[in-house]
């Protein structure tokens, strides 16, 4: 839903089942994870060397390598709010960064040099990735900072797939 409580989107279903080898192209586990304490202990907890990345990415496939079961609920629980106005995470982080931490990830989980690059370049290419970015690196940003570029609602709204 957007500012105005107006939907944005269909409501996407949890999937029943994914491979770990999913988990290169993107969180096949979405938002809205519950976990038992003892395993995110398990685990170190949330790899904080990522957040410059999705730790919504890095940590639930940290919990599938050592042993996590993960279930789809079918009933939609919350309404995730799309601020377009103000300033987020996804849409003011430079692609170059975005780009960097998820090669970040991958390398962490043990994805070859040749393999991460491809990947990204196909994340790209295939428009999900950098598709929100309003800036393509810091000085894009730094640039756009120094002549008053109002970036509040200038991002495009991703297009989500199944």
């Amino acid at each position: 839903i957007d500012e105005k409580n107006e939907p944005i989107s269909k409501v996407y279903e949890s999937r029943d089942s994914f491979k770990m080898s999913d988990f290169k192209w993107g969180s096949p586990a979405k938002h809205l994870l519950c976990w038992r304490k003892s395993k995110w202990a398990e685990i170190g907890g949330i790899d904080e060397t990522v957040l410059k990345a999705s730790d919504d990415y890095d940590f639930p496939w940290s919990m599938a390598e050592n042993g996590a079961v993960f279930k789809a609920v079918k009933e939609c629980l919350y309404l995730y709010r799309n601020h377009c106005d103000g300033e987020r995470f996804t849409t003011h982080r430079p692609l170059s960064t975005s780009k960097r931490g998820i090669k970040g990830i991958l390398k962490k989980h043990g994805i070859g040099l040749i393999e991460r690059n491809w990947i990204i370049w196909k994340l790209r290419s295939g428009g999900s990735l950098g598709t929100q970015s309003i800036y393509r690196n810091a000085f894009d940003r730094w640039i756009k900072e120094k002549i008053g570029y109002d970036a509040s609602g200038k991002w495009q709204q991703q297009e989500y797939q199944q």
